[in-house]
């Protein structure tokens, strides 16, 4: 999967079809490690999906925590929980990845010579370019610049 994603096969609805049934089958099934009630599961779930739905609304701006948890309507513990359990991650490292997501879809589909990695990464809120570089290439295996090119040359 990560060489087809390299390849820029794997479209960004498949990502997100991909993470949203992954997310559904650890609500429906829990991990392994820790089973409990459905009940809670759920209720987990839905703190999840409505702090991830105020991340997609406001990406490209500065997320506080206690933004993510007034939207979900709970407590920081309580929103931590939720995504360690879900997800297996804390908001703000899944606020992280979100980003870097969508600069790689950016970057994928930009034309290097009307946009550069340095707007596409400001424009999904990342402002610290070169923590971003590292990051992008640790998560996808190549800096963003050779993203952006290699996005120009397979449209042209």
């Amino acid at each position: 999967m990560h060489e087809r994603i390299h390849q820029g096969e794997v479209g960004s609805d498949e990502i997100d079809a991909m993470l949203d049934a992954h997310v559904k089958e650890v609500v429906t099934n829990g991990l392994p490690e820790r089973a409990g009630c459905n009940r809670s599961r759920r209720a987990r779930y839905l703190i999840f999906r409505r702090a991830e739905d105020m991340m997609y609304a406001n990406l490209r701006r500065h997320i506080y925590m206690h933004e993510l948890c007034d939207a979900a309507g709970v407590s920081e513990r309580a929103l931590r929980y939720a995504f360690e359990e879900l997800v297996g991650i804390s908001p703000v490292r899944y606020l992280s990845m979100l980003r870097l997501c969508e600069a790689c879809r950016s970057l994928s589909s930009a034309d290097a010579g009307r946009k550069s990695v340095k707007s596409i990464a400001l424009s999904c809120g990342l402002w610290d370019l070169s923590r971003f570089a590292d990051s992008y290439r640790k998560v996808f295996g190549e800096l963003p610049s050779e993203t952006l090119m290699r996005g120009t040359y397979s449209t042209a």
